[in-house]
């Protein structure tokens, strides 16, 4: 008899649960709304992506977390809540996207007893050539249009960030340009300076692309190649006081390439293309002191290569890894803590004196003494190669 009560009461309980769990699936109050490209991240999802010409397309699609017994009616809406969030996660400066720049498509359907819907196309239009150095975003949500599931506060966002390209009619240098500003003195706490720039070869040695006021400090770079760096590729740097750093990663010539020192108070840190290449401590009372801005001074060292310089800047922060990958090509003139900015272009470039403007707009114009400048159309941040004048 117990036995039988027994198995009596173990056949409700499993009806009980069957029933329950049959009740959970079609339970449309308890449903969230989410997109599959969204799951598995820490924060806000999104990509970077590039703009051809004639426009690109995303796919992006909706599901839901268990099925529901009637059709759920959903659509895309931008979100600049979720755009504020990702630029905080992803140390980002990107802009709200123009709504002629895109195209959300219509509703989209659940059918009843479905989990997903079709691909749901995003249609990003080709960016104008006037803003298409600023970096744009679409930061996407999904809205419910008919149905009572709720929305996944975290994973129905997504923001398709837009990386910008520049093309500009660039200086072609013979030799060091000797970028200089003699007036940039100043102490700053903190640092990071940045230059993108590609050269002709690495046939000399004791080749640096800054100096802020000491003359000294250099490493003596490989003169052959060894230990995965070409002869001469470890392109250096001058710092005040006296100090350097061997960077473990080198140069390439004839491609785009970023050199970035930050300064936190007690080390320096360099990253090339944005990777991590060496720290060293630097525990001197005047660290942060500028005394001056030199850019690929003029020498014998440097006269043998031509040059390409897209632009440079000086920051009174320093910038995280993640803040240097994120704005390699270029920033926003008006970023926090941004102290000089100068794209060394035929826009900016004033014949007068022959000086290139400060976007920044704090009065420290880089002034050269290249005898010549070779002015070449149509290079793009994204070129692969240099086809040298």
């Amino acid at each position: 008899m117990k036995r039988y009560i027994k198995h009596v009461f173990s056949v409700l309980l499993a009806t009980a649960f069957v029933a329950g769990c049959n009740d959970a699936e079609y339970n449309v109050a308890e449903t969230t709304v989410f997109l599959q490209e969204s799951l598995g991240e820490a924060g806000i999802a999104g990509q970077v992506t590039m703009i051809p010409a004639d426009g690109k397309k995303i796919s992006l699609t909706m599901a839901l977390s268990d099925k529901v017994n009637e059709d759920v009616i959903l659509r895309f809406a931008v979100d600049e809540t979720a755009l504020a969030t990702y630029n905080k996660e992803q140390s980002g400066e990107y802009l709200l996207m123009d709504k002629d720049l895109y195209d959300l498509g219509q509703d989209i359907k659940i059918t009843a007893g479905n989990y997903v819907s079709e691909p749901v196309e995003i249609i990003l239009n080709k960016i104008p050539d006037e803003i298409a150095d600023r970096p744009l975003a679409l930061p996407l949500t999904v809205e419910v249009v008919k149905s009572h599931v709720k929305v996944a506060p975290v994973t129905s966002k997504y923001v398709i960030a837009v990386t910008p390209v520049l093309i500009n009619e660039l200086a072609q240098f013979s030799g060091g340009p000797n970028l200089t500003n003699e007036n940039f003195t100043t102490f700053y706490p903190q640092y990071t300076i940045e230059c993108r720039f590609q050269m002709q070869n690495s046939a000399n040695r004791n080749r640096f692309v800054f100096n802020n006021g000491y003359l000294s400090g250099r490493f003596e770079d490989p003169q052959q190649a060894q230990d995965g760096h070409d002869a001469h590729a470890l392109v250096q740097f001058h710092v005040n006081p006296d100090k350097w750093i061997n960077p473990e990663l080198s140069f390439k010539s004839n491609k785009w390439q970023h050199l970035a020192v930050s300064y936190n108070g007690t080390a320096i840190t360099i990253y090339v293309n944005g990777a991590f290449a060496g720290t060293k401590e630097y525990p001197v009372e005047n660290a942060g002191q500028f005394n001056f801005l030199k850019w690929f001074e003029s020498s014998t060292y440097w006269g043998s290569c031509k040059l390409l310089i897209t632009e440079v800047r000086v920051w009174s922060v320093c910038r995280t890894e993640k803040q240097i990958q994120s704005n390699i090509k270029s920033v926003l003139p008006t970023s926090a803590g941004l102290e000089g900015y100068w794209r060394v272009n035929k826009t900016t470039y004033n014949a007068t004196d022959k000086s290139f403007a400060d976007l920044t707009e704090k009065g420290h114009p880089l002034t050269t003494n290249a005898t010549s400048i070779q002015w070449v159309s149509g290079v793009s941040s994204e070129d692969t190669k240099t086809d040298w004048k």
